[in-house]
């Protein structure tokens, strides 16, 4: 299954120039948009408010893991031929490839729904005017870009656009809040201040160390062409996407730190979160976060939808290009119930959380079966030849995942 480049083995990496390296990156920035969902903005920024700046390290730690396995995932799709859930079918049987493709469409059907909403509330936070409406119109838009051919190029200048627009927004936040450096280096000692800083810690770690969204990194190198002479340009890409993605979410942190901690403000929507800036630069604070959040949501929006799509489509056997019909058509139809599952209930005057709870709770039993498939399969020299994973990367992988397998435990009795 191994592709025959002059690059022979792990041992024989090509490192590309600094400058050479930053005018290829891209797969890893397309997927930081997951990273970087509204989810994790409001986790971030309601750590912040509760704890200050004690459980920044969480975030730290979560990077590092996340990178480790997107450096996994780049090597193994470079490596291989085929798409992972077809690897698996081949040696496990078809049963092993369908389970992990109807979990992660059911995984990504749950960042969805939110995604949706948080396109409703960051354009309400901009402009005014009904979360449905904006939520519908980000919906419809994202269909439009999903049928567009030649997809990838066309995402990941959209995915760099957006993340510039992130940086203004979050960076922005940051810079007139401002911050201890101090007081933030202290958050850096491991420490859980009691035990709802455990649960709400492991749902921020959740968002950002995402085991689902590494697993479509196997596909996005396909996408962008790497062969195993591009291994050191995917582990740059990698390290220097999660790195940009987790110093957003620790300026929010911090934000919230600074600003909500002290005066005591829990966030719990858009709104919620934008009154970080509002006693320091007023009405503007809406506009500043409002824009973060719907770059964040539009962007996570788009590629949740393909992930979930090339997945299926994979484990049920079918093409899994960005251009093909079958990834096309599901990603389209991922969107539709996710805009069904956000504002349906609330048209008909119910709460849409029980589906919430429910999409969540199946996400989480999919995270520790991703992990230990790609995990397994990058170990197996018959699969990944002389690019099988080191001992140092098993050994960081084995920490990570014994972290997200913690996680999916604990979220799932808390659901019993």
């Amino acid at each position: 299954m191994a592709q025959g480049d002059a690059t022979s083995s792990i041992e024989d990496l090509r490192w590309p120039s600094l400058g050479s390296a930053v005018r290829r990156i891209g797969p890893a920035f397309v997927l930081g948009a997951v990273a970087l969902g509204p989810g994790s903005l409001v986790l971030s920024s309601m750590t912040g408010a509760l704890y200050g700046y004690q459980l920044l390290w969480l975030l730290v730690f979560s990077g590092v893991f996340m990178i480790v396995f997107m450096e996994i995932a780049s090597r193994f799709g470079i490596v291989t031929d085929e798409p992972i859930w077809t690897i698996v079918e081949h040696k496990y049987g078809r049963t092993a490839a369908v389970v992990g493709g109807i979990f992660a469409v059911l995984t990504s059907l749950g960042y969805e729904t939110g995604n949706v909403i948080a396109i409703g509330l960051g354009m309400e936070a901009i402009v005014g005017g009904s979360p449905l409406i904006w939520g519908t119109a980000g919906a419809v838009a994202a269909i439009a870009l999903i049928t567009l051919q030649d997809l990838y190029d066309k995402l990941e200048k959209l995915i760099f656009a957006l993340i510039f627009v992130m940086i203004v927004g979050f960076f922005g936040t940051l810079a007139i809040t401002g911050f201890s450096p101090g007081d933030a280096t202290s958050g850096l000692v491991p420490t859980f201040p009691d035990q709802q800083a455990v649960f709400l810690g492991m749902a921020m770690m959740a968002t950002y160390f995402s085991l689902y969204a590494a697993i479509y990194q196997t596909y996005l190198v396909k996408e962008k062409g790497y062969t195993t002479d591009d291994i050191g340009q995917s582990i740059f890409d990698s390290a220097a996407g999660i790195t940009l993605m987790g110093i957003m979410l620790i300026a929010i942190m911090i934000a919230g730190a600074v600003v909500l901690n002290p005066a005591g403000v829990i966030p719990e929507s858009a709104v919620d979160m934008a009154v970080q800036l509002e006693p320091l630069v007023g009405t503007n604070a809406s506009l500043l976060f409002g824009l973060g959040l719907f770059a964040a949501a539009f962007s996570s929006i788009v590629v949740n939808a393909l992930i979930g799509s090339t997945m299926f489509v994979d484990g049920l056997g079918y093409e899994t290009g960005m251009d093909s019909k079958p990834v096309k058509l599901v990603a389209i139809t991922l969107v539709v119930v996710a805009w069904l599952f956000a504002f349906v209930p609330s048209l008909l005057g119910e709460n849409p959380i029980d589906t919430l709870i429910l999409a969540q709770a199946v996400s989480i039993v999919g995270l520790p079966y991703f992990g230990a498939v790609i995990l397994i399969l990058s170990n197996d020299r018959d699969v990944m030849g002389g690019f099988a994973n080191t001992r140092i990367r098993n050994a960081l992988a084995l920490i990570g995942y014994l972290a997200s397998l913690g996680i999916a435990i604990y979220y799932a009795t808390s659901f019993l």
